[in-house]
């Protein structure tokens, strides 16, 4: 699936709500699933934003420096170990030059705001927000005096040292999520992604952005079922 690029701009209205993708069972049971975090600060406050975004219903506890979360409803063992792996993967977002240098990490995206929205010729995309507009103006600023055609802002996730933009930019699959042209400094609020992407892609991908901005400085310990 060849990616065609990012939209930079400002977004003044959105028309779509994310559909999340954390899908109950229902059940008579009471549930065995449970998670156990560690977090070097804000912990308590970082799981909660976490489990609130997958809109399950879920009882916290804590003791010292871990927490433990167990599930009041069950989902499917299919779901609860893919929540699990994007939560373990490490996987982060981050903006990077076409010498794979890092011009932005992951901090620069809004937690949780990504959505899998449509445009108005009903091209799936997904959008999110950004946590510093100057930040962003700085690193476009940059970007945009490079030598044309290296002027891109490259958009990785999970990037493993030893990938390059140069090798993926002509494979029909590259392993970067987009890396549009930037010719002008850019001062804006939302970023948005596009490509030939289904609304199931789009869907995952916002998840996926989401989990990783989430979860950012949570360790997943291990998995209790009782």
């Amino acid at each position: 699936m060849k990616r065609t690029g990012i939209y930079l701009g400002t977004i003044i209205a959105l028309t779509a709500v994310a559909a999340f993708m954390f899908m109950l069972l229902p059940t008579n049971s009471k549930s065995t699933q449970s998670l156990q975090f560690t977090s070097q600060n804000h912990g308590e406050q970082a799981i909660k934003e976490l489990m609130d975004y997958t809109e399950l219903e879920y009882e916290l506890t804590s003791n010292h420096d871990s927490w433990t979360v167990k599930l009041q409803e069950d989902i499917s063992d299919e779901r609860f170990e893919e929540l699990k792996t994007m939560i373990q993967s490490g996987k982060e977002l981050s903006f990077r030059d076409h010498q794979d240098n890092l011009m932005l990490s992951q901090d620069i995206i809004k937690k949780g705001s990504a959505e899998s929205e449509e445009t108005g010729n009903g091209q799936p995309v997904v959008t999110f927000s950004l946590t510093s507009e100057e930040k962003f103006y700085e690193v476009t600023s940059k970007i945009s005096n490079t030598k044309k055609p290296n002027n891109v802002l490259v958009m990785w996730f999970g990037y493993e040292e030893g990938q390059t933009y140069l090798e993926e930019r002509d494979k029909e699959d590259p392993a970067y999520l987009s890396a549009p042209k930037v010719n002008q400094r850019l001062k804006t609020s939302k970023v948005q992604i596009t490509g030939n992407f289904t609304k199931e892609e789009t869907h995952k991908l916002a998840e996926k952005i989401n989990i990783s901005t989430l979860s950012q400085g949570l360790t997943l310990v291990e998995k209790n079922e009782k």
